[in-house]
């Protein structure tokens, strides 16, 4: 009879082993699952963060652009402004000799090609 309680230990003994490795494969495959699908999503955020990037480098470039373009700009407006104010300084000097009827047309002329300026950067 002995043997029969030692065999019945054995079989429930065995049959815990069995239940034990069902739960772990069912965990095992569970785990694999989830393991994949976080893989997925790190390479979909990979893929993110490199268009990303991409993206801010077109971004940088093109403000970069921008503001030497604002710089240039600004440049030529201070010699413009500079020169301006020289002959501003000398058209008031001589300001009696020239009479409002010639200077109106010019005054027209620069801003006619001004309006064209505009229209071109408008297109």
């Amino acid at each position: 009879m002995e043997n029969k309680s030692e065999f019945e230990r054995l079989e429930s003994f065995i049959d815990k082993m069995l239940d034990n490795y069902k739960s772990l494969k069912t965990r095992y495959a569970e785990l694999e699952e989830n393991f994949l699908q976080l893989q997925g999503d790190f390479e979909e955020m990979e893929e993110e963060i490199n268009r990303l990037r991409s993206e801010r480098t077109v971004v940088e470039e093109r403000v970069s652009g921008l503001i030497r373009r604002i710089e240039d700009w600004q440049s030529a407006y201070s010699e413009a402004s500079a020169g301006d104010d020289s002959s501003s300084a000398s058209a008031e000097s001589g300001a009696g000799q020239i009479d409002s009827e010639n200077s109106a047309p010019a005054s027209d002329e620069n801003h006619d090609s001004q309006d064209s300026g505009h229209q071109v950067m408008g297109q």
